[in-house]
C-alpha cells in the first residue's frame, strides 16, 4: 500500500466520529474529531504518524467505509454523554459494528465513549443507567486488564451518566437481526470503578483463551475488539470546559458537580498528572492493538517501570 503522500503505508485506520454538541468546546477545541486525531497523533509508534492514513466519517451524515478490508482498524467515537435516544442513525451504527466483527476479522475494532455504548448494545451487554461520572476517575484493572495494560489501574477522564443506553433503546437495538454467533461471543470486562462495573471491554480471537503468561505481542495480535466507556483523548482543561457548560444548561445535578470539584481538589495533592500519563499510556497500548496482527505486522513493546514504548519493527 503506498500512503497518499507518497510514502509506503504501514496503516489505513477508519475514524467513524460523532461531534461533541456542546457549542462552547466546539469554538475552542474545534470538534471531538480533531480532538481524537491530536490524541491519536500524539500517542503513534515516533516517527509512523506519516506513515497512517486516518479516514474520517460523519456518523450522522451516513458517512460509511465502503471497502472495509482495506482497513487495518476502524475507531468509533463520541461523546457518550449525549441524548441519542432518538437518532435515527444508531440502528444502522449498530448493525455496521456487527457486520465488522463477524464478516470482517481481519479487522480491528476499537470503541471509545459513544462507540462503547455502542459495541456494548451491539453485541447485548447488558448495563444500565448508575449516575454520574465527571472528571479525572482511577479505574481498577481486572486480570485480563492488567495483561494487556502492563498495570493496576489508569486514571481516565469521564464524562457520562448511562454507562449504556436506555432499556427502550436496548431493546429496539436488540430488534435489529444479527449474526447470532456475535451475540453470544465472549467479552472480558477490562476495568471497573465504583459507579460501573464495565469500563471496557475486550474481545479476541475465535478459540484464543487469554491467560496470565501470554505475551503482550500475543495478546495484541489476538485483541479484535477494544472499547472504553471514558475519553482518554480528552485533557482536563477540555473536560472542565464540557463539564461547565452542562453545568450551564442545568444538565448535570448539582451533587454531581460538587462531587466532581472535590474530587479534583484532591486530585491536586498528587505531583504527576496521572490522567494524561495514562492517556499516552492507553493510546500507545490501543496502538500496539491495531498494528499487531500474527500475519501482518507485529511491534515491539518494551515495558518499563511507569512506562511503555511501542516500536514498529
Amino acid at each position: 500500500m503506498v500512503h497518499s503522500g507518497g510514502k509506503p503505508m504501514l496503516a489505513r485506520i477508519a475514524v467513524l466520529y460523532v461531534e461533541e454538541q456542546l457549542l462552547g468546546f466546539q469554538k475552542r477545541f474545534c470538534d471531538g474529531g480533531y480532538v481524537l486525531y491530536q490524541w491519536l497523533e500524539r500517542t503513534a509508534p515516533d516517527g509512523y504518524f506519516d506513515l497512517m492514513d486516518l479516514d474520517p466519517f460523519r456518523i450522522v451524515d451516513g458517512e460509511y467505509p465502503e471497502e472495509v478490508d482495506e482497513y487495518t482498524a476502524i475507531i468509533v467515537s463520541g461523546p457518550a454523554h449525549g441524548d441519542f435516544v432518538k437518532a435515527e442513525w444508531i440502528p444502522k451504527l449498530v448493525q455496521f459494528v456487527r457486520d465488522v466483527a463477524e464478516d470482517h476479522p481481519g479487522v480491528k475494532l476499537i470503541g471509545l465513549g459513544l462507540g462503547h455504548n455502542i459495541f456494548a448494545a451491539a453485541f447485548g451487554q447488558n448495563a444500565e443507567p448508575r449516575g454520574w461520572e465527571l472528571g479525572p476517575y482511577s479505574v481498577t484493572l481486572t486480570e485480563v486488564g492488567r495483561s494487556v495494560f502492563g498495570r493496576d489501574s489508569m486514571v481516565l477522564q469521564m464524562i457520562h451518566q448511562d454507562h449504556a443506553f436506555l432499556p427502550d433503546l436496548t431493546e429496539r437495538l436488540r430488534a435489529i437481526g444479527g449474526h447470532p454467533s456475535t451475540k453470544s461471543a465472549p467479552f472480558h470486562t477490562w476495568g471497573y470503578t465504583a459507579n460501573a462495573p464495565v469500563q471496557g471491554l475486550f474481545r479476541f480471537s475465535e478459540n484464543y483463551n487469554p491467560g496470565s503468561f501470554c505475551s503482550p505481542d500475543e495478546l495484541y495480535a489476538n485483541l479484535r475488539v477494544v472499547t472504553c466507556l471514558a475519553r482518554p483523548g480528552h485533557s482536563g482543561e477540555m473536560m472542565t470546559q464540557m463539564i461547565g457548560e452542562l453545568a450551564g444548561c442545568n444538565a448535570v445535578p448539582g451533587e454531581a458537580l460538587d462531587e466532581a470539584g472535590e474530587r479534583w481538589e484532591r486530585g491536586k495533592d498528587h505531583d504527576d498528572d496521572l490522567d494524561c500519563v495514562h492517556s499516552v499510556w492507553f493510546g500507545e497500548t490501543i496502538w500496539a492493538v491495531m498494528l499487531t496482527d500474527r500475519l501482518v505486522r507485529k511491534v515491539r513493546v518494551d515495558w518499563e517501570p511507569g512506562q511503555q514504548r511501542v516500536y514498529v519493527i
